[in-house]
């Protein structure tokens, strides 16, 4: 019978020490997901500012870059604000003690709408940054994001 609690207690032993540390940075890094469109242009930008010299990046192109970055930053404090707005007007509607059906959708409608026109207004920033740089700047900054190690899964995570 002792042998038994010696051998459940070092299979115990062995798979807590197994599993734990694959908890031990829970809430840390990436895990798994990737950076969203919009920080990666802010990433780039940012990049791109830092680096200008190396990359060849002239003044008047980060002149734009940073106009870009600055508009689309605004965009999406407005897009922000108005999905906040129609969340806070379908909670107040649900809160009603007859629900007012087609008025509900309607609202649910607006909210998806300004999402959706959200996605695409990163994605055009994210195409014209992409396209206001030549094929010889994307290569060295992609070879400047290597060399720095910025590529790596938590960057940036403090």
């Amino acid at each position: 019978m002792r042998k038994f609690y010696v051998i459940m207690t070092a299979a115990l032993l062995a798979v807590s020490l197994t599993t734990v540390p694959a908890f031990a940075n829970a809430g840390y890094g990436y895990q798994g997901k990737s950076m969203s469109t919009e920080k990666k242009i802010y990433k780039k930008v940012h990049m791109l500012s830092e680096h200008q010299q190396e990359v060849g990046v002239s003044d008047d192109q980060l002149k734009k870059l940073k106009a870009l970055k600055l508009a689309l930053k605004k965009d999406l404090i407005k897009m922000d604000a108005d999905i906040d707005v129609v969340k806070l007007d379908i909670k107040a509607a649900m809160a009603e003690d007859t629900i007012d059906l087609n008025a509900l959708n309607a609202l649910v409608d607006r909210k998806y709408e300004v999402k959706k026109a959200r996605a695409k207004r990163v994605m055009a920033a994210y195409a014209e940054l992409k396209n206001a740089l030549s094929k010889d700047q994307k290569t060295k900054l992609k070879a400047l994001y290597m060399q720095k190690g910025y590529h790596q899964a938590g960057y940036g995570k403090k």
